[in-house]
């Protein structure tokens, strides 16, 4: 397994990190899928070990604070679909069991916004960080994991997949500096800010991971599971999940290296069969999360495909 990166920062905490992501984007307005959301964050909280639920941040405070039951309950509160008619967003994120960039993470943020257009909800997400070291050689018990909450969601688009996590905004300019050279030199690593990516994204997908969730749209314009088949070959699986489809890559998911020509074959033949529904051009990506360099975020975004 590769060495995991840890690069510290200014408060006692990794600034960039690598782990594991799922995340799952669903457009609607967040009363419609707010109690599938429980059912998922009740998942997580069996899942993860004790003292993954160790610090939180609920709505729009600025910073997280110990978890107690008046605060677990603050949380679930954002999922209680008559509380969430009464307000313009809803979210929290909670994990441990470091206050910063943790181990584990449970994030959700979605809208009930009366004065948007009705044809143009929302695109919510959920987003699950797990440590690398739990990994198993397989990948399986991840894409299990993966799968089973994107189930329960049920999604217009998703991902799982290696990925840097980075702690706090205070520190993103020097995560910024210390990530992208990896995510240009690895290509298996997911860089994410899926809050501001969410406001563009509609429908559409982030692009090709080691695990990609199609919702039932995206399948139908992209002709079918038989179709994609096709088109991704023997190294990708391809299975039926709720109304959609996940494609998952052989074996667990890699890094990838493209200073010593390791190319993920699996992940460039899923961009390839998805590149229509594909979202490119997240400018807000780029101002966030890639220090501005548009550039590198074009070539980013394009790393499977060019």
């Amino acid at each position: 397994m590769d060495e995991p990166i840890r690069i510290q920062g200014k408060y006692d905490a990794p600034r960039v990190r690598d782990g594991l992501i799922v995340c799952v984007f669903k457009q609607l307005p967040f009363t419609q899928w707010a109690e599938s959301v429980e059912r998922a964050f009740d998942q997580w909280l069996e899942a993860v070990p004790k003292g993954a639920a160790a610090f939180a941040t609920v709505g729009n405070a600025s910073s997280g604070k110990p978890v107690n039951p008046r605060l677990l309950t603050a949380c679930r509160a954002q999922l209680d679909r008559k509380k969430a008619a009464s307000r313009e967003t809803s979210g929290f994120e909670i994990g441990g069991p470091q206050p910063l960039n943790p181990d584990y993470q449970f994030a959700v943020w979605g809208g009930t916004d009366s004065k948007r257009k009705a044809g143009n909800p929302y695109t919510n997400f959920v987003e699950l960080h797990l440590p690398t070291e739990g990994l198993d050689a397989s990948g399986d018990d991840f894409a299990a994991l993966a799968c089973r909450f994107a189930e329960t969601l049920g999604f217009d688009s998703g991902y799982a997949s290696l990925a840097l996590h980075w702690s706090i905004d205070g520190e993103l300019n020097d995560a910024s500096k210390d990530m992208v050279p990896l995510a240009m030199r690895h290509p298996g690593f997911d860089m994410h800010s899926n809050l501001v990516t969410s406001f563009q994204l509609g429908r559409r997908s982030r692009g090709a991971r080691w695990l990609t969730f199609l919702g039932s749209e995206q399948v139908e314009e992209l002709g079918g599971k038989a179709a994609l088949a096709k088109k991704c070959g023997s190294k990708v699986e391809i299975s039926e999940l709720g109304d959609g489809l996940a494609l998952r890559v052989s074996g667990a998911p890699k890094r990838g290296d493209v200073n010593r020509k390791q190319r993920l074959a699996g992940e460039e033949a899923v961009a390839r069969a998805i590149e229509p529904v594909t979202f490119f051009g997240d400018e807000e990506l780029g101002r966030h999360v890639f220090g501005r360099k548009q550039d590198a975020r074009e070539r980013w975004e394009r790393r499977f495909l060019d």
